[in-house]
């Protein structure tokens, strides 16, 4: 039979070599294209969910970072307010200390400024007292016209030296409102 004698102008040798070849067209590309492509594409898909599955793990370790840095600062904030608070503590007890200090160094210059008051003043009515005694002597000795020996001198003029610091004495005690002993 000839492709007239068929109905169509198709032959059956022909229909079955269109068929294989199109049978062996598609195993071919189906082992040649379609199974590379496939694994290529597995291969893709495979390596996305791999990337997504990563970037899910770095996002939860980011996150993860995140939260203990804030616990960090949270706790380095508290620790720099502890050592502000304790730093202004031992700066009110060093200032106390140093008040204490200087009011304790002002009291004592101000017992040692009274009691060399005290010794300047005794020095003073000593340095009077030989400068009375002095003048007196040499009062006497004018008055007597003659000369006074040391025992005289102290048997006339104590009484008078006594009678002096009496007077000054009290007067300066009254001025002054310092109490001062005596020395004899």
């Amino acid at each position: 039979m000839t492709a007239a004698d068929m109905p169509l102008g198709l032959n059956v040798i022909e229909i079955l070599l269109h068929i294989f070849n199109f049978i062996v067209l598609i195993v071919g590309v189906r082992f040649l294209l379609y199974k590379p492509i496939k694994k290529f594409m597995e291969k893709r898909a495979q390596g996305y969910a791999e990337e997504e599955a990563d970037h899910v793990k770095k996002k939860e370790e980011a996150e993860k970072l995140r939260a203990e840095a804030e616990n960090k600062i949270r706790e380095a904030e508290a620790k720099a307010l502890k050592i502000e608070d304790d730093a202004n503590a031992n700066a009110m007890k060093e200032a106390d200390a140093i008040i204490e200090n200087a009011r304790k160094d002002a009291k004592e210059l101000i017992a040692r400024t009274e009691a060399d008051m005290a010794a300047k003043e005794v020095r003073e009515r000593a340095a009077l007292s030989r400068e009375v005694t002095s003048l007196a002597l040499t009062m006497s000795s004018k008055i007597l016209e003659r000369e006074v020996n040391a025992e005289d001198n102290e048997a006339v003029i104590a009484p008078l030296i006594e009678q002096f610091r009496a007077v000054h004495g009290s007067q300066s005690k009254a001025d002054d409102g310092v109490s001062v002993k005596k020395k004899n």
